[in-house]
């Protein structure tokens, strides 16, 4: 039975996780005073800064829940189509929506909570990436029909730095496009070290004496070649160190501990990686094995 971890792995930090979410209260804190400087925020940064986890968690548990009624949206097959999917989802009077415009079922779904509605499209550079011109012109014409509505609604789009210049061509349609924007930067080497160190005892995590010692050769284990930290990175080989040492361990009566040894054990994220990838071909080919064993059996 594979042991279990604490970390996220490649998942994102929800709500319910606000107890282990670190380093990043200033963040929180600045975009949630940005929510009410204008109906429509722009949250950007690179991969791997933990765009997602800021709005999941950090933001949400900076509202009551009286206070708001977050809709998170993806593209999925298509952004407008999974926005009426949303809405349709979080209703009351599920009936009432048929046949209407966008701005009158989210006035609808208003009047169902009586909350402000946040409107967050999680990954928005799908729509550049898979849709089409005419899908996102008609999302943006779509956007600031709510916008001039006055509706009890809000809008954040979470999109990836590189794909910025995309939004460029729809400033016509919505001039406040870039008004309200916040960067997420990538966390400091500092920060980093006070996510490893407040994790490791959130979770009852033994540090090797010097703990700094430990947590910057995690950090450099994990550096890319250009010098970042990618937070989902930073989650995927604390993941792996804990589970490592867990079977390290085996049956003493000692608690998890990071240390020189496990951590030379482990080695790089590169081969952090390569080893999560041959064990997910082994639990594919051992499926696939059982399934041909039952075809012959029937």
């Amino acid at each position: 039975m594979q042991a279990k971890s604490p970390f996220k792995f490649l998942d994102s930090f929800d709500k319910e996780d606000i107890n282990e979410f670190f380093g990043r209260d200033e963040e929180t804190k600045a975009l949630f005073k940005k929510t009410f400087e204008s109906n429509l925020v722009l949250l950007y940064g690179l991969s791997g800064t933990g765009k997602t986890s800021l709005v999941n968690c950090g933001l949400s548990n900076m509202f009551a829940d009286t206070d708001w009624l977050p809709l998170f949206i993806r593209r999925d097959q298509n952004i407008i189509e999974s926005l009426h999917q949303g809405i349709y989802n979080a209703a009351f009077e599920k009936k009432l929506l048929e046949g209407q415009p966008i701005r009158k079922q989210v006035h609808s779904l208003y009047l169902d909570y009586y909350k402000p509605i946040y409107l967050i499209f999680d990954q928005f550079e799908e729509l550049f990436i898979l849709g089409s011109q005419e899908e996102a012109s008609r999302f943006f014409w779509l956007l600031a029909e709510l916008l001039q509505a006055k509706l009890q609604v809000k809008i954040i789009l979470i999109m990836r730095e590189e794909y910025l210049a995309n939004l460029d061509r729809f400033e016509k349609i919505i001039p406040s496009l870039f008004d309200n924007r916040f960067r997420v930067e990538r966390m400091r080497t500092e920060d980093i070290q006070e996510v490893i160190t407040r994790s490791a005892d959130r979770f009852g995590i033994e540090l090797e004496e010097p703990a700094e010692e430990v947590t910057r050769t995690v950090i450099d284990n994990i550096r890319s070649e250009r010098g970042w930290i990618d937070l989902a990175n930073l989650q995927v080989y604390l993941d792996r160190l804990y589970r490592d040492d867990l079977h390290r361990k085996g049956q003493e009566n000692r608690s998890v501990r990071f240390d020189r040894a496990l951590l030379k054990k482990t080695g790089q994220l590169g081969d952090v990686l390569s080893r999560f990838l041959d064990e997910q071909l082994e639990t594919i080919n051992r499926e696939l094995a059982q399934k041909g064993s039952k075809s012959e059996d029937a």
